[in-house]
């Protein structure tokens, strides 16, 4: 469990803030930019992005990635909710682009790609926590990058635990 200080140099009652796998990112950084980050990682993967064969649309693999890591990082890891948030949501119909994913493939989805989506949860946090706390990039330790890693690791396996045909 990886705990912070808003700044470098702590004041006395100044609260300690944890990361957890229930922390909702959405509430450190507004979710336009947790989007944006997202889709600068997705951008930055090249050929890992996992190739559809079949009726969906080129982009569907990205959307896919896009959706299930947002919704990770703001906390919403059943595959029902996802879903049903592509109709509700405001943010999550805007990076489904008009795609309405079923649950199951979702899940499915999630199964096939977990490493990739585990990549990119730990970089939206790395992203996230170095906003929060103000951290310079180049003084980062090992420890907290691989601290990172298995809280995305951690919120796959909530979401996976979440869904009922696993």
């Amino acid at each position: 469990m990886q705990t912070f200080r808003n700044s470098s140099q702590p004041h006395p009652g100044e609260p300690i803030v944890e990361i957890t796998a229930l922390t909702d990112l959405s509430e450190w950084v507004p979710a336009a930019d947790l989007n944006a980050w997202i889709e600068l990682e997705i951008a930055g993967l090249n050929g890992d992005v996992p190739q559809v064969v079949g009726p969906p649309p080129p982009d569907s693999p990205k959307m896919l990635i896009a959706l299930l890591s947002f919704a990770y990082a703001t906390r919403i890891f059943s595959c029902e909710e996802v879903a049903a948030r592509c109709c509700s949501d405001t943010t999550f119909r805007q990076i489904c682009r008009g795609s309405f994913p079923a649950a199951q493939e979702l899940s499915s989805f999630r199964r096939q790609n977990r490493p990739l989506l585990q990549r990119i949860l730990a970089r939206v946090l790395l992203r996230a926590v170095r906003h929060r706390f103000d951290l310079d990039a180049d003084r980062l330790s090992p420890e907290l990058e691989q601290d990172l890693w298995n809280h995305a690791a951690r919120r796959l396996d909530v979401a996976r635990h979440l869904d009922t045909d696993e």
